[in-house]
């Protein structure tokens, strides 16, 4: 019978933990329906240009590259104020992410 019952316990736990990793693992998309493709990512370096900005509930700062200006995706603006992180104009970085363009999704910084 205590058998029976550590088999049923166990047996349990494994069918949460798969099906929670299943979940994890098919949620893989960002609100805004793109999916992450690790073969697509890319290291963009140049230098930072202007303040980070805040469009559609997120924040972007302009990255300079050797191949024009790229828009960089921070995160959620609530997610960016609590972890303190912070850019300033002019500083060389590197960044390694996915471009994403799309016709309906290319729009123009506005300078301040």
């Amino acid at each position: 019978m205590k058998r029976a019952i550590l088999l049923a316990l166990i047996t349990t736990a494994l069918v949460l933990l798969l099906r929670t990793a299943a979940g994890a693992f098919s949620d893989d998309r960002v609100r805004d329906g793109v999916t992450f493709d690790v073969k697509a990512e890319q290291v963009f370096a140049g230098t930072v240009h202007g303040k980070p900005m805040l469009f559609a509930g997120r924040m972007y700062f302009t990255l300079w590259t050797g191949n024009g200006a790229v828009a960089v995706e921070i995160g959620p603006k609530e997610f960016v104020e609590r972890s303190g992180f912070k850019l300033s104009s002019g500083q060389m970085i590197s960044v390694v992410g996915m471009p994403i363009v799309s016709a309906s999704e290319r729009w123009c910084w506005p300078e301040k």
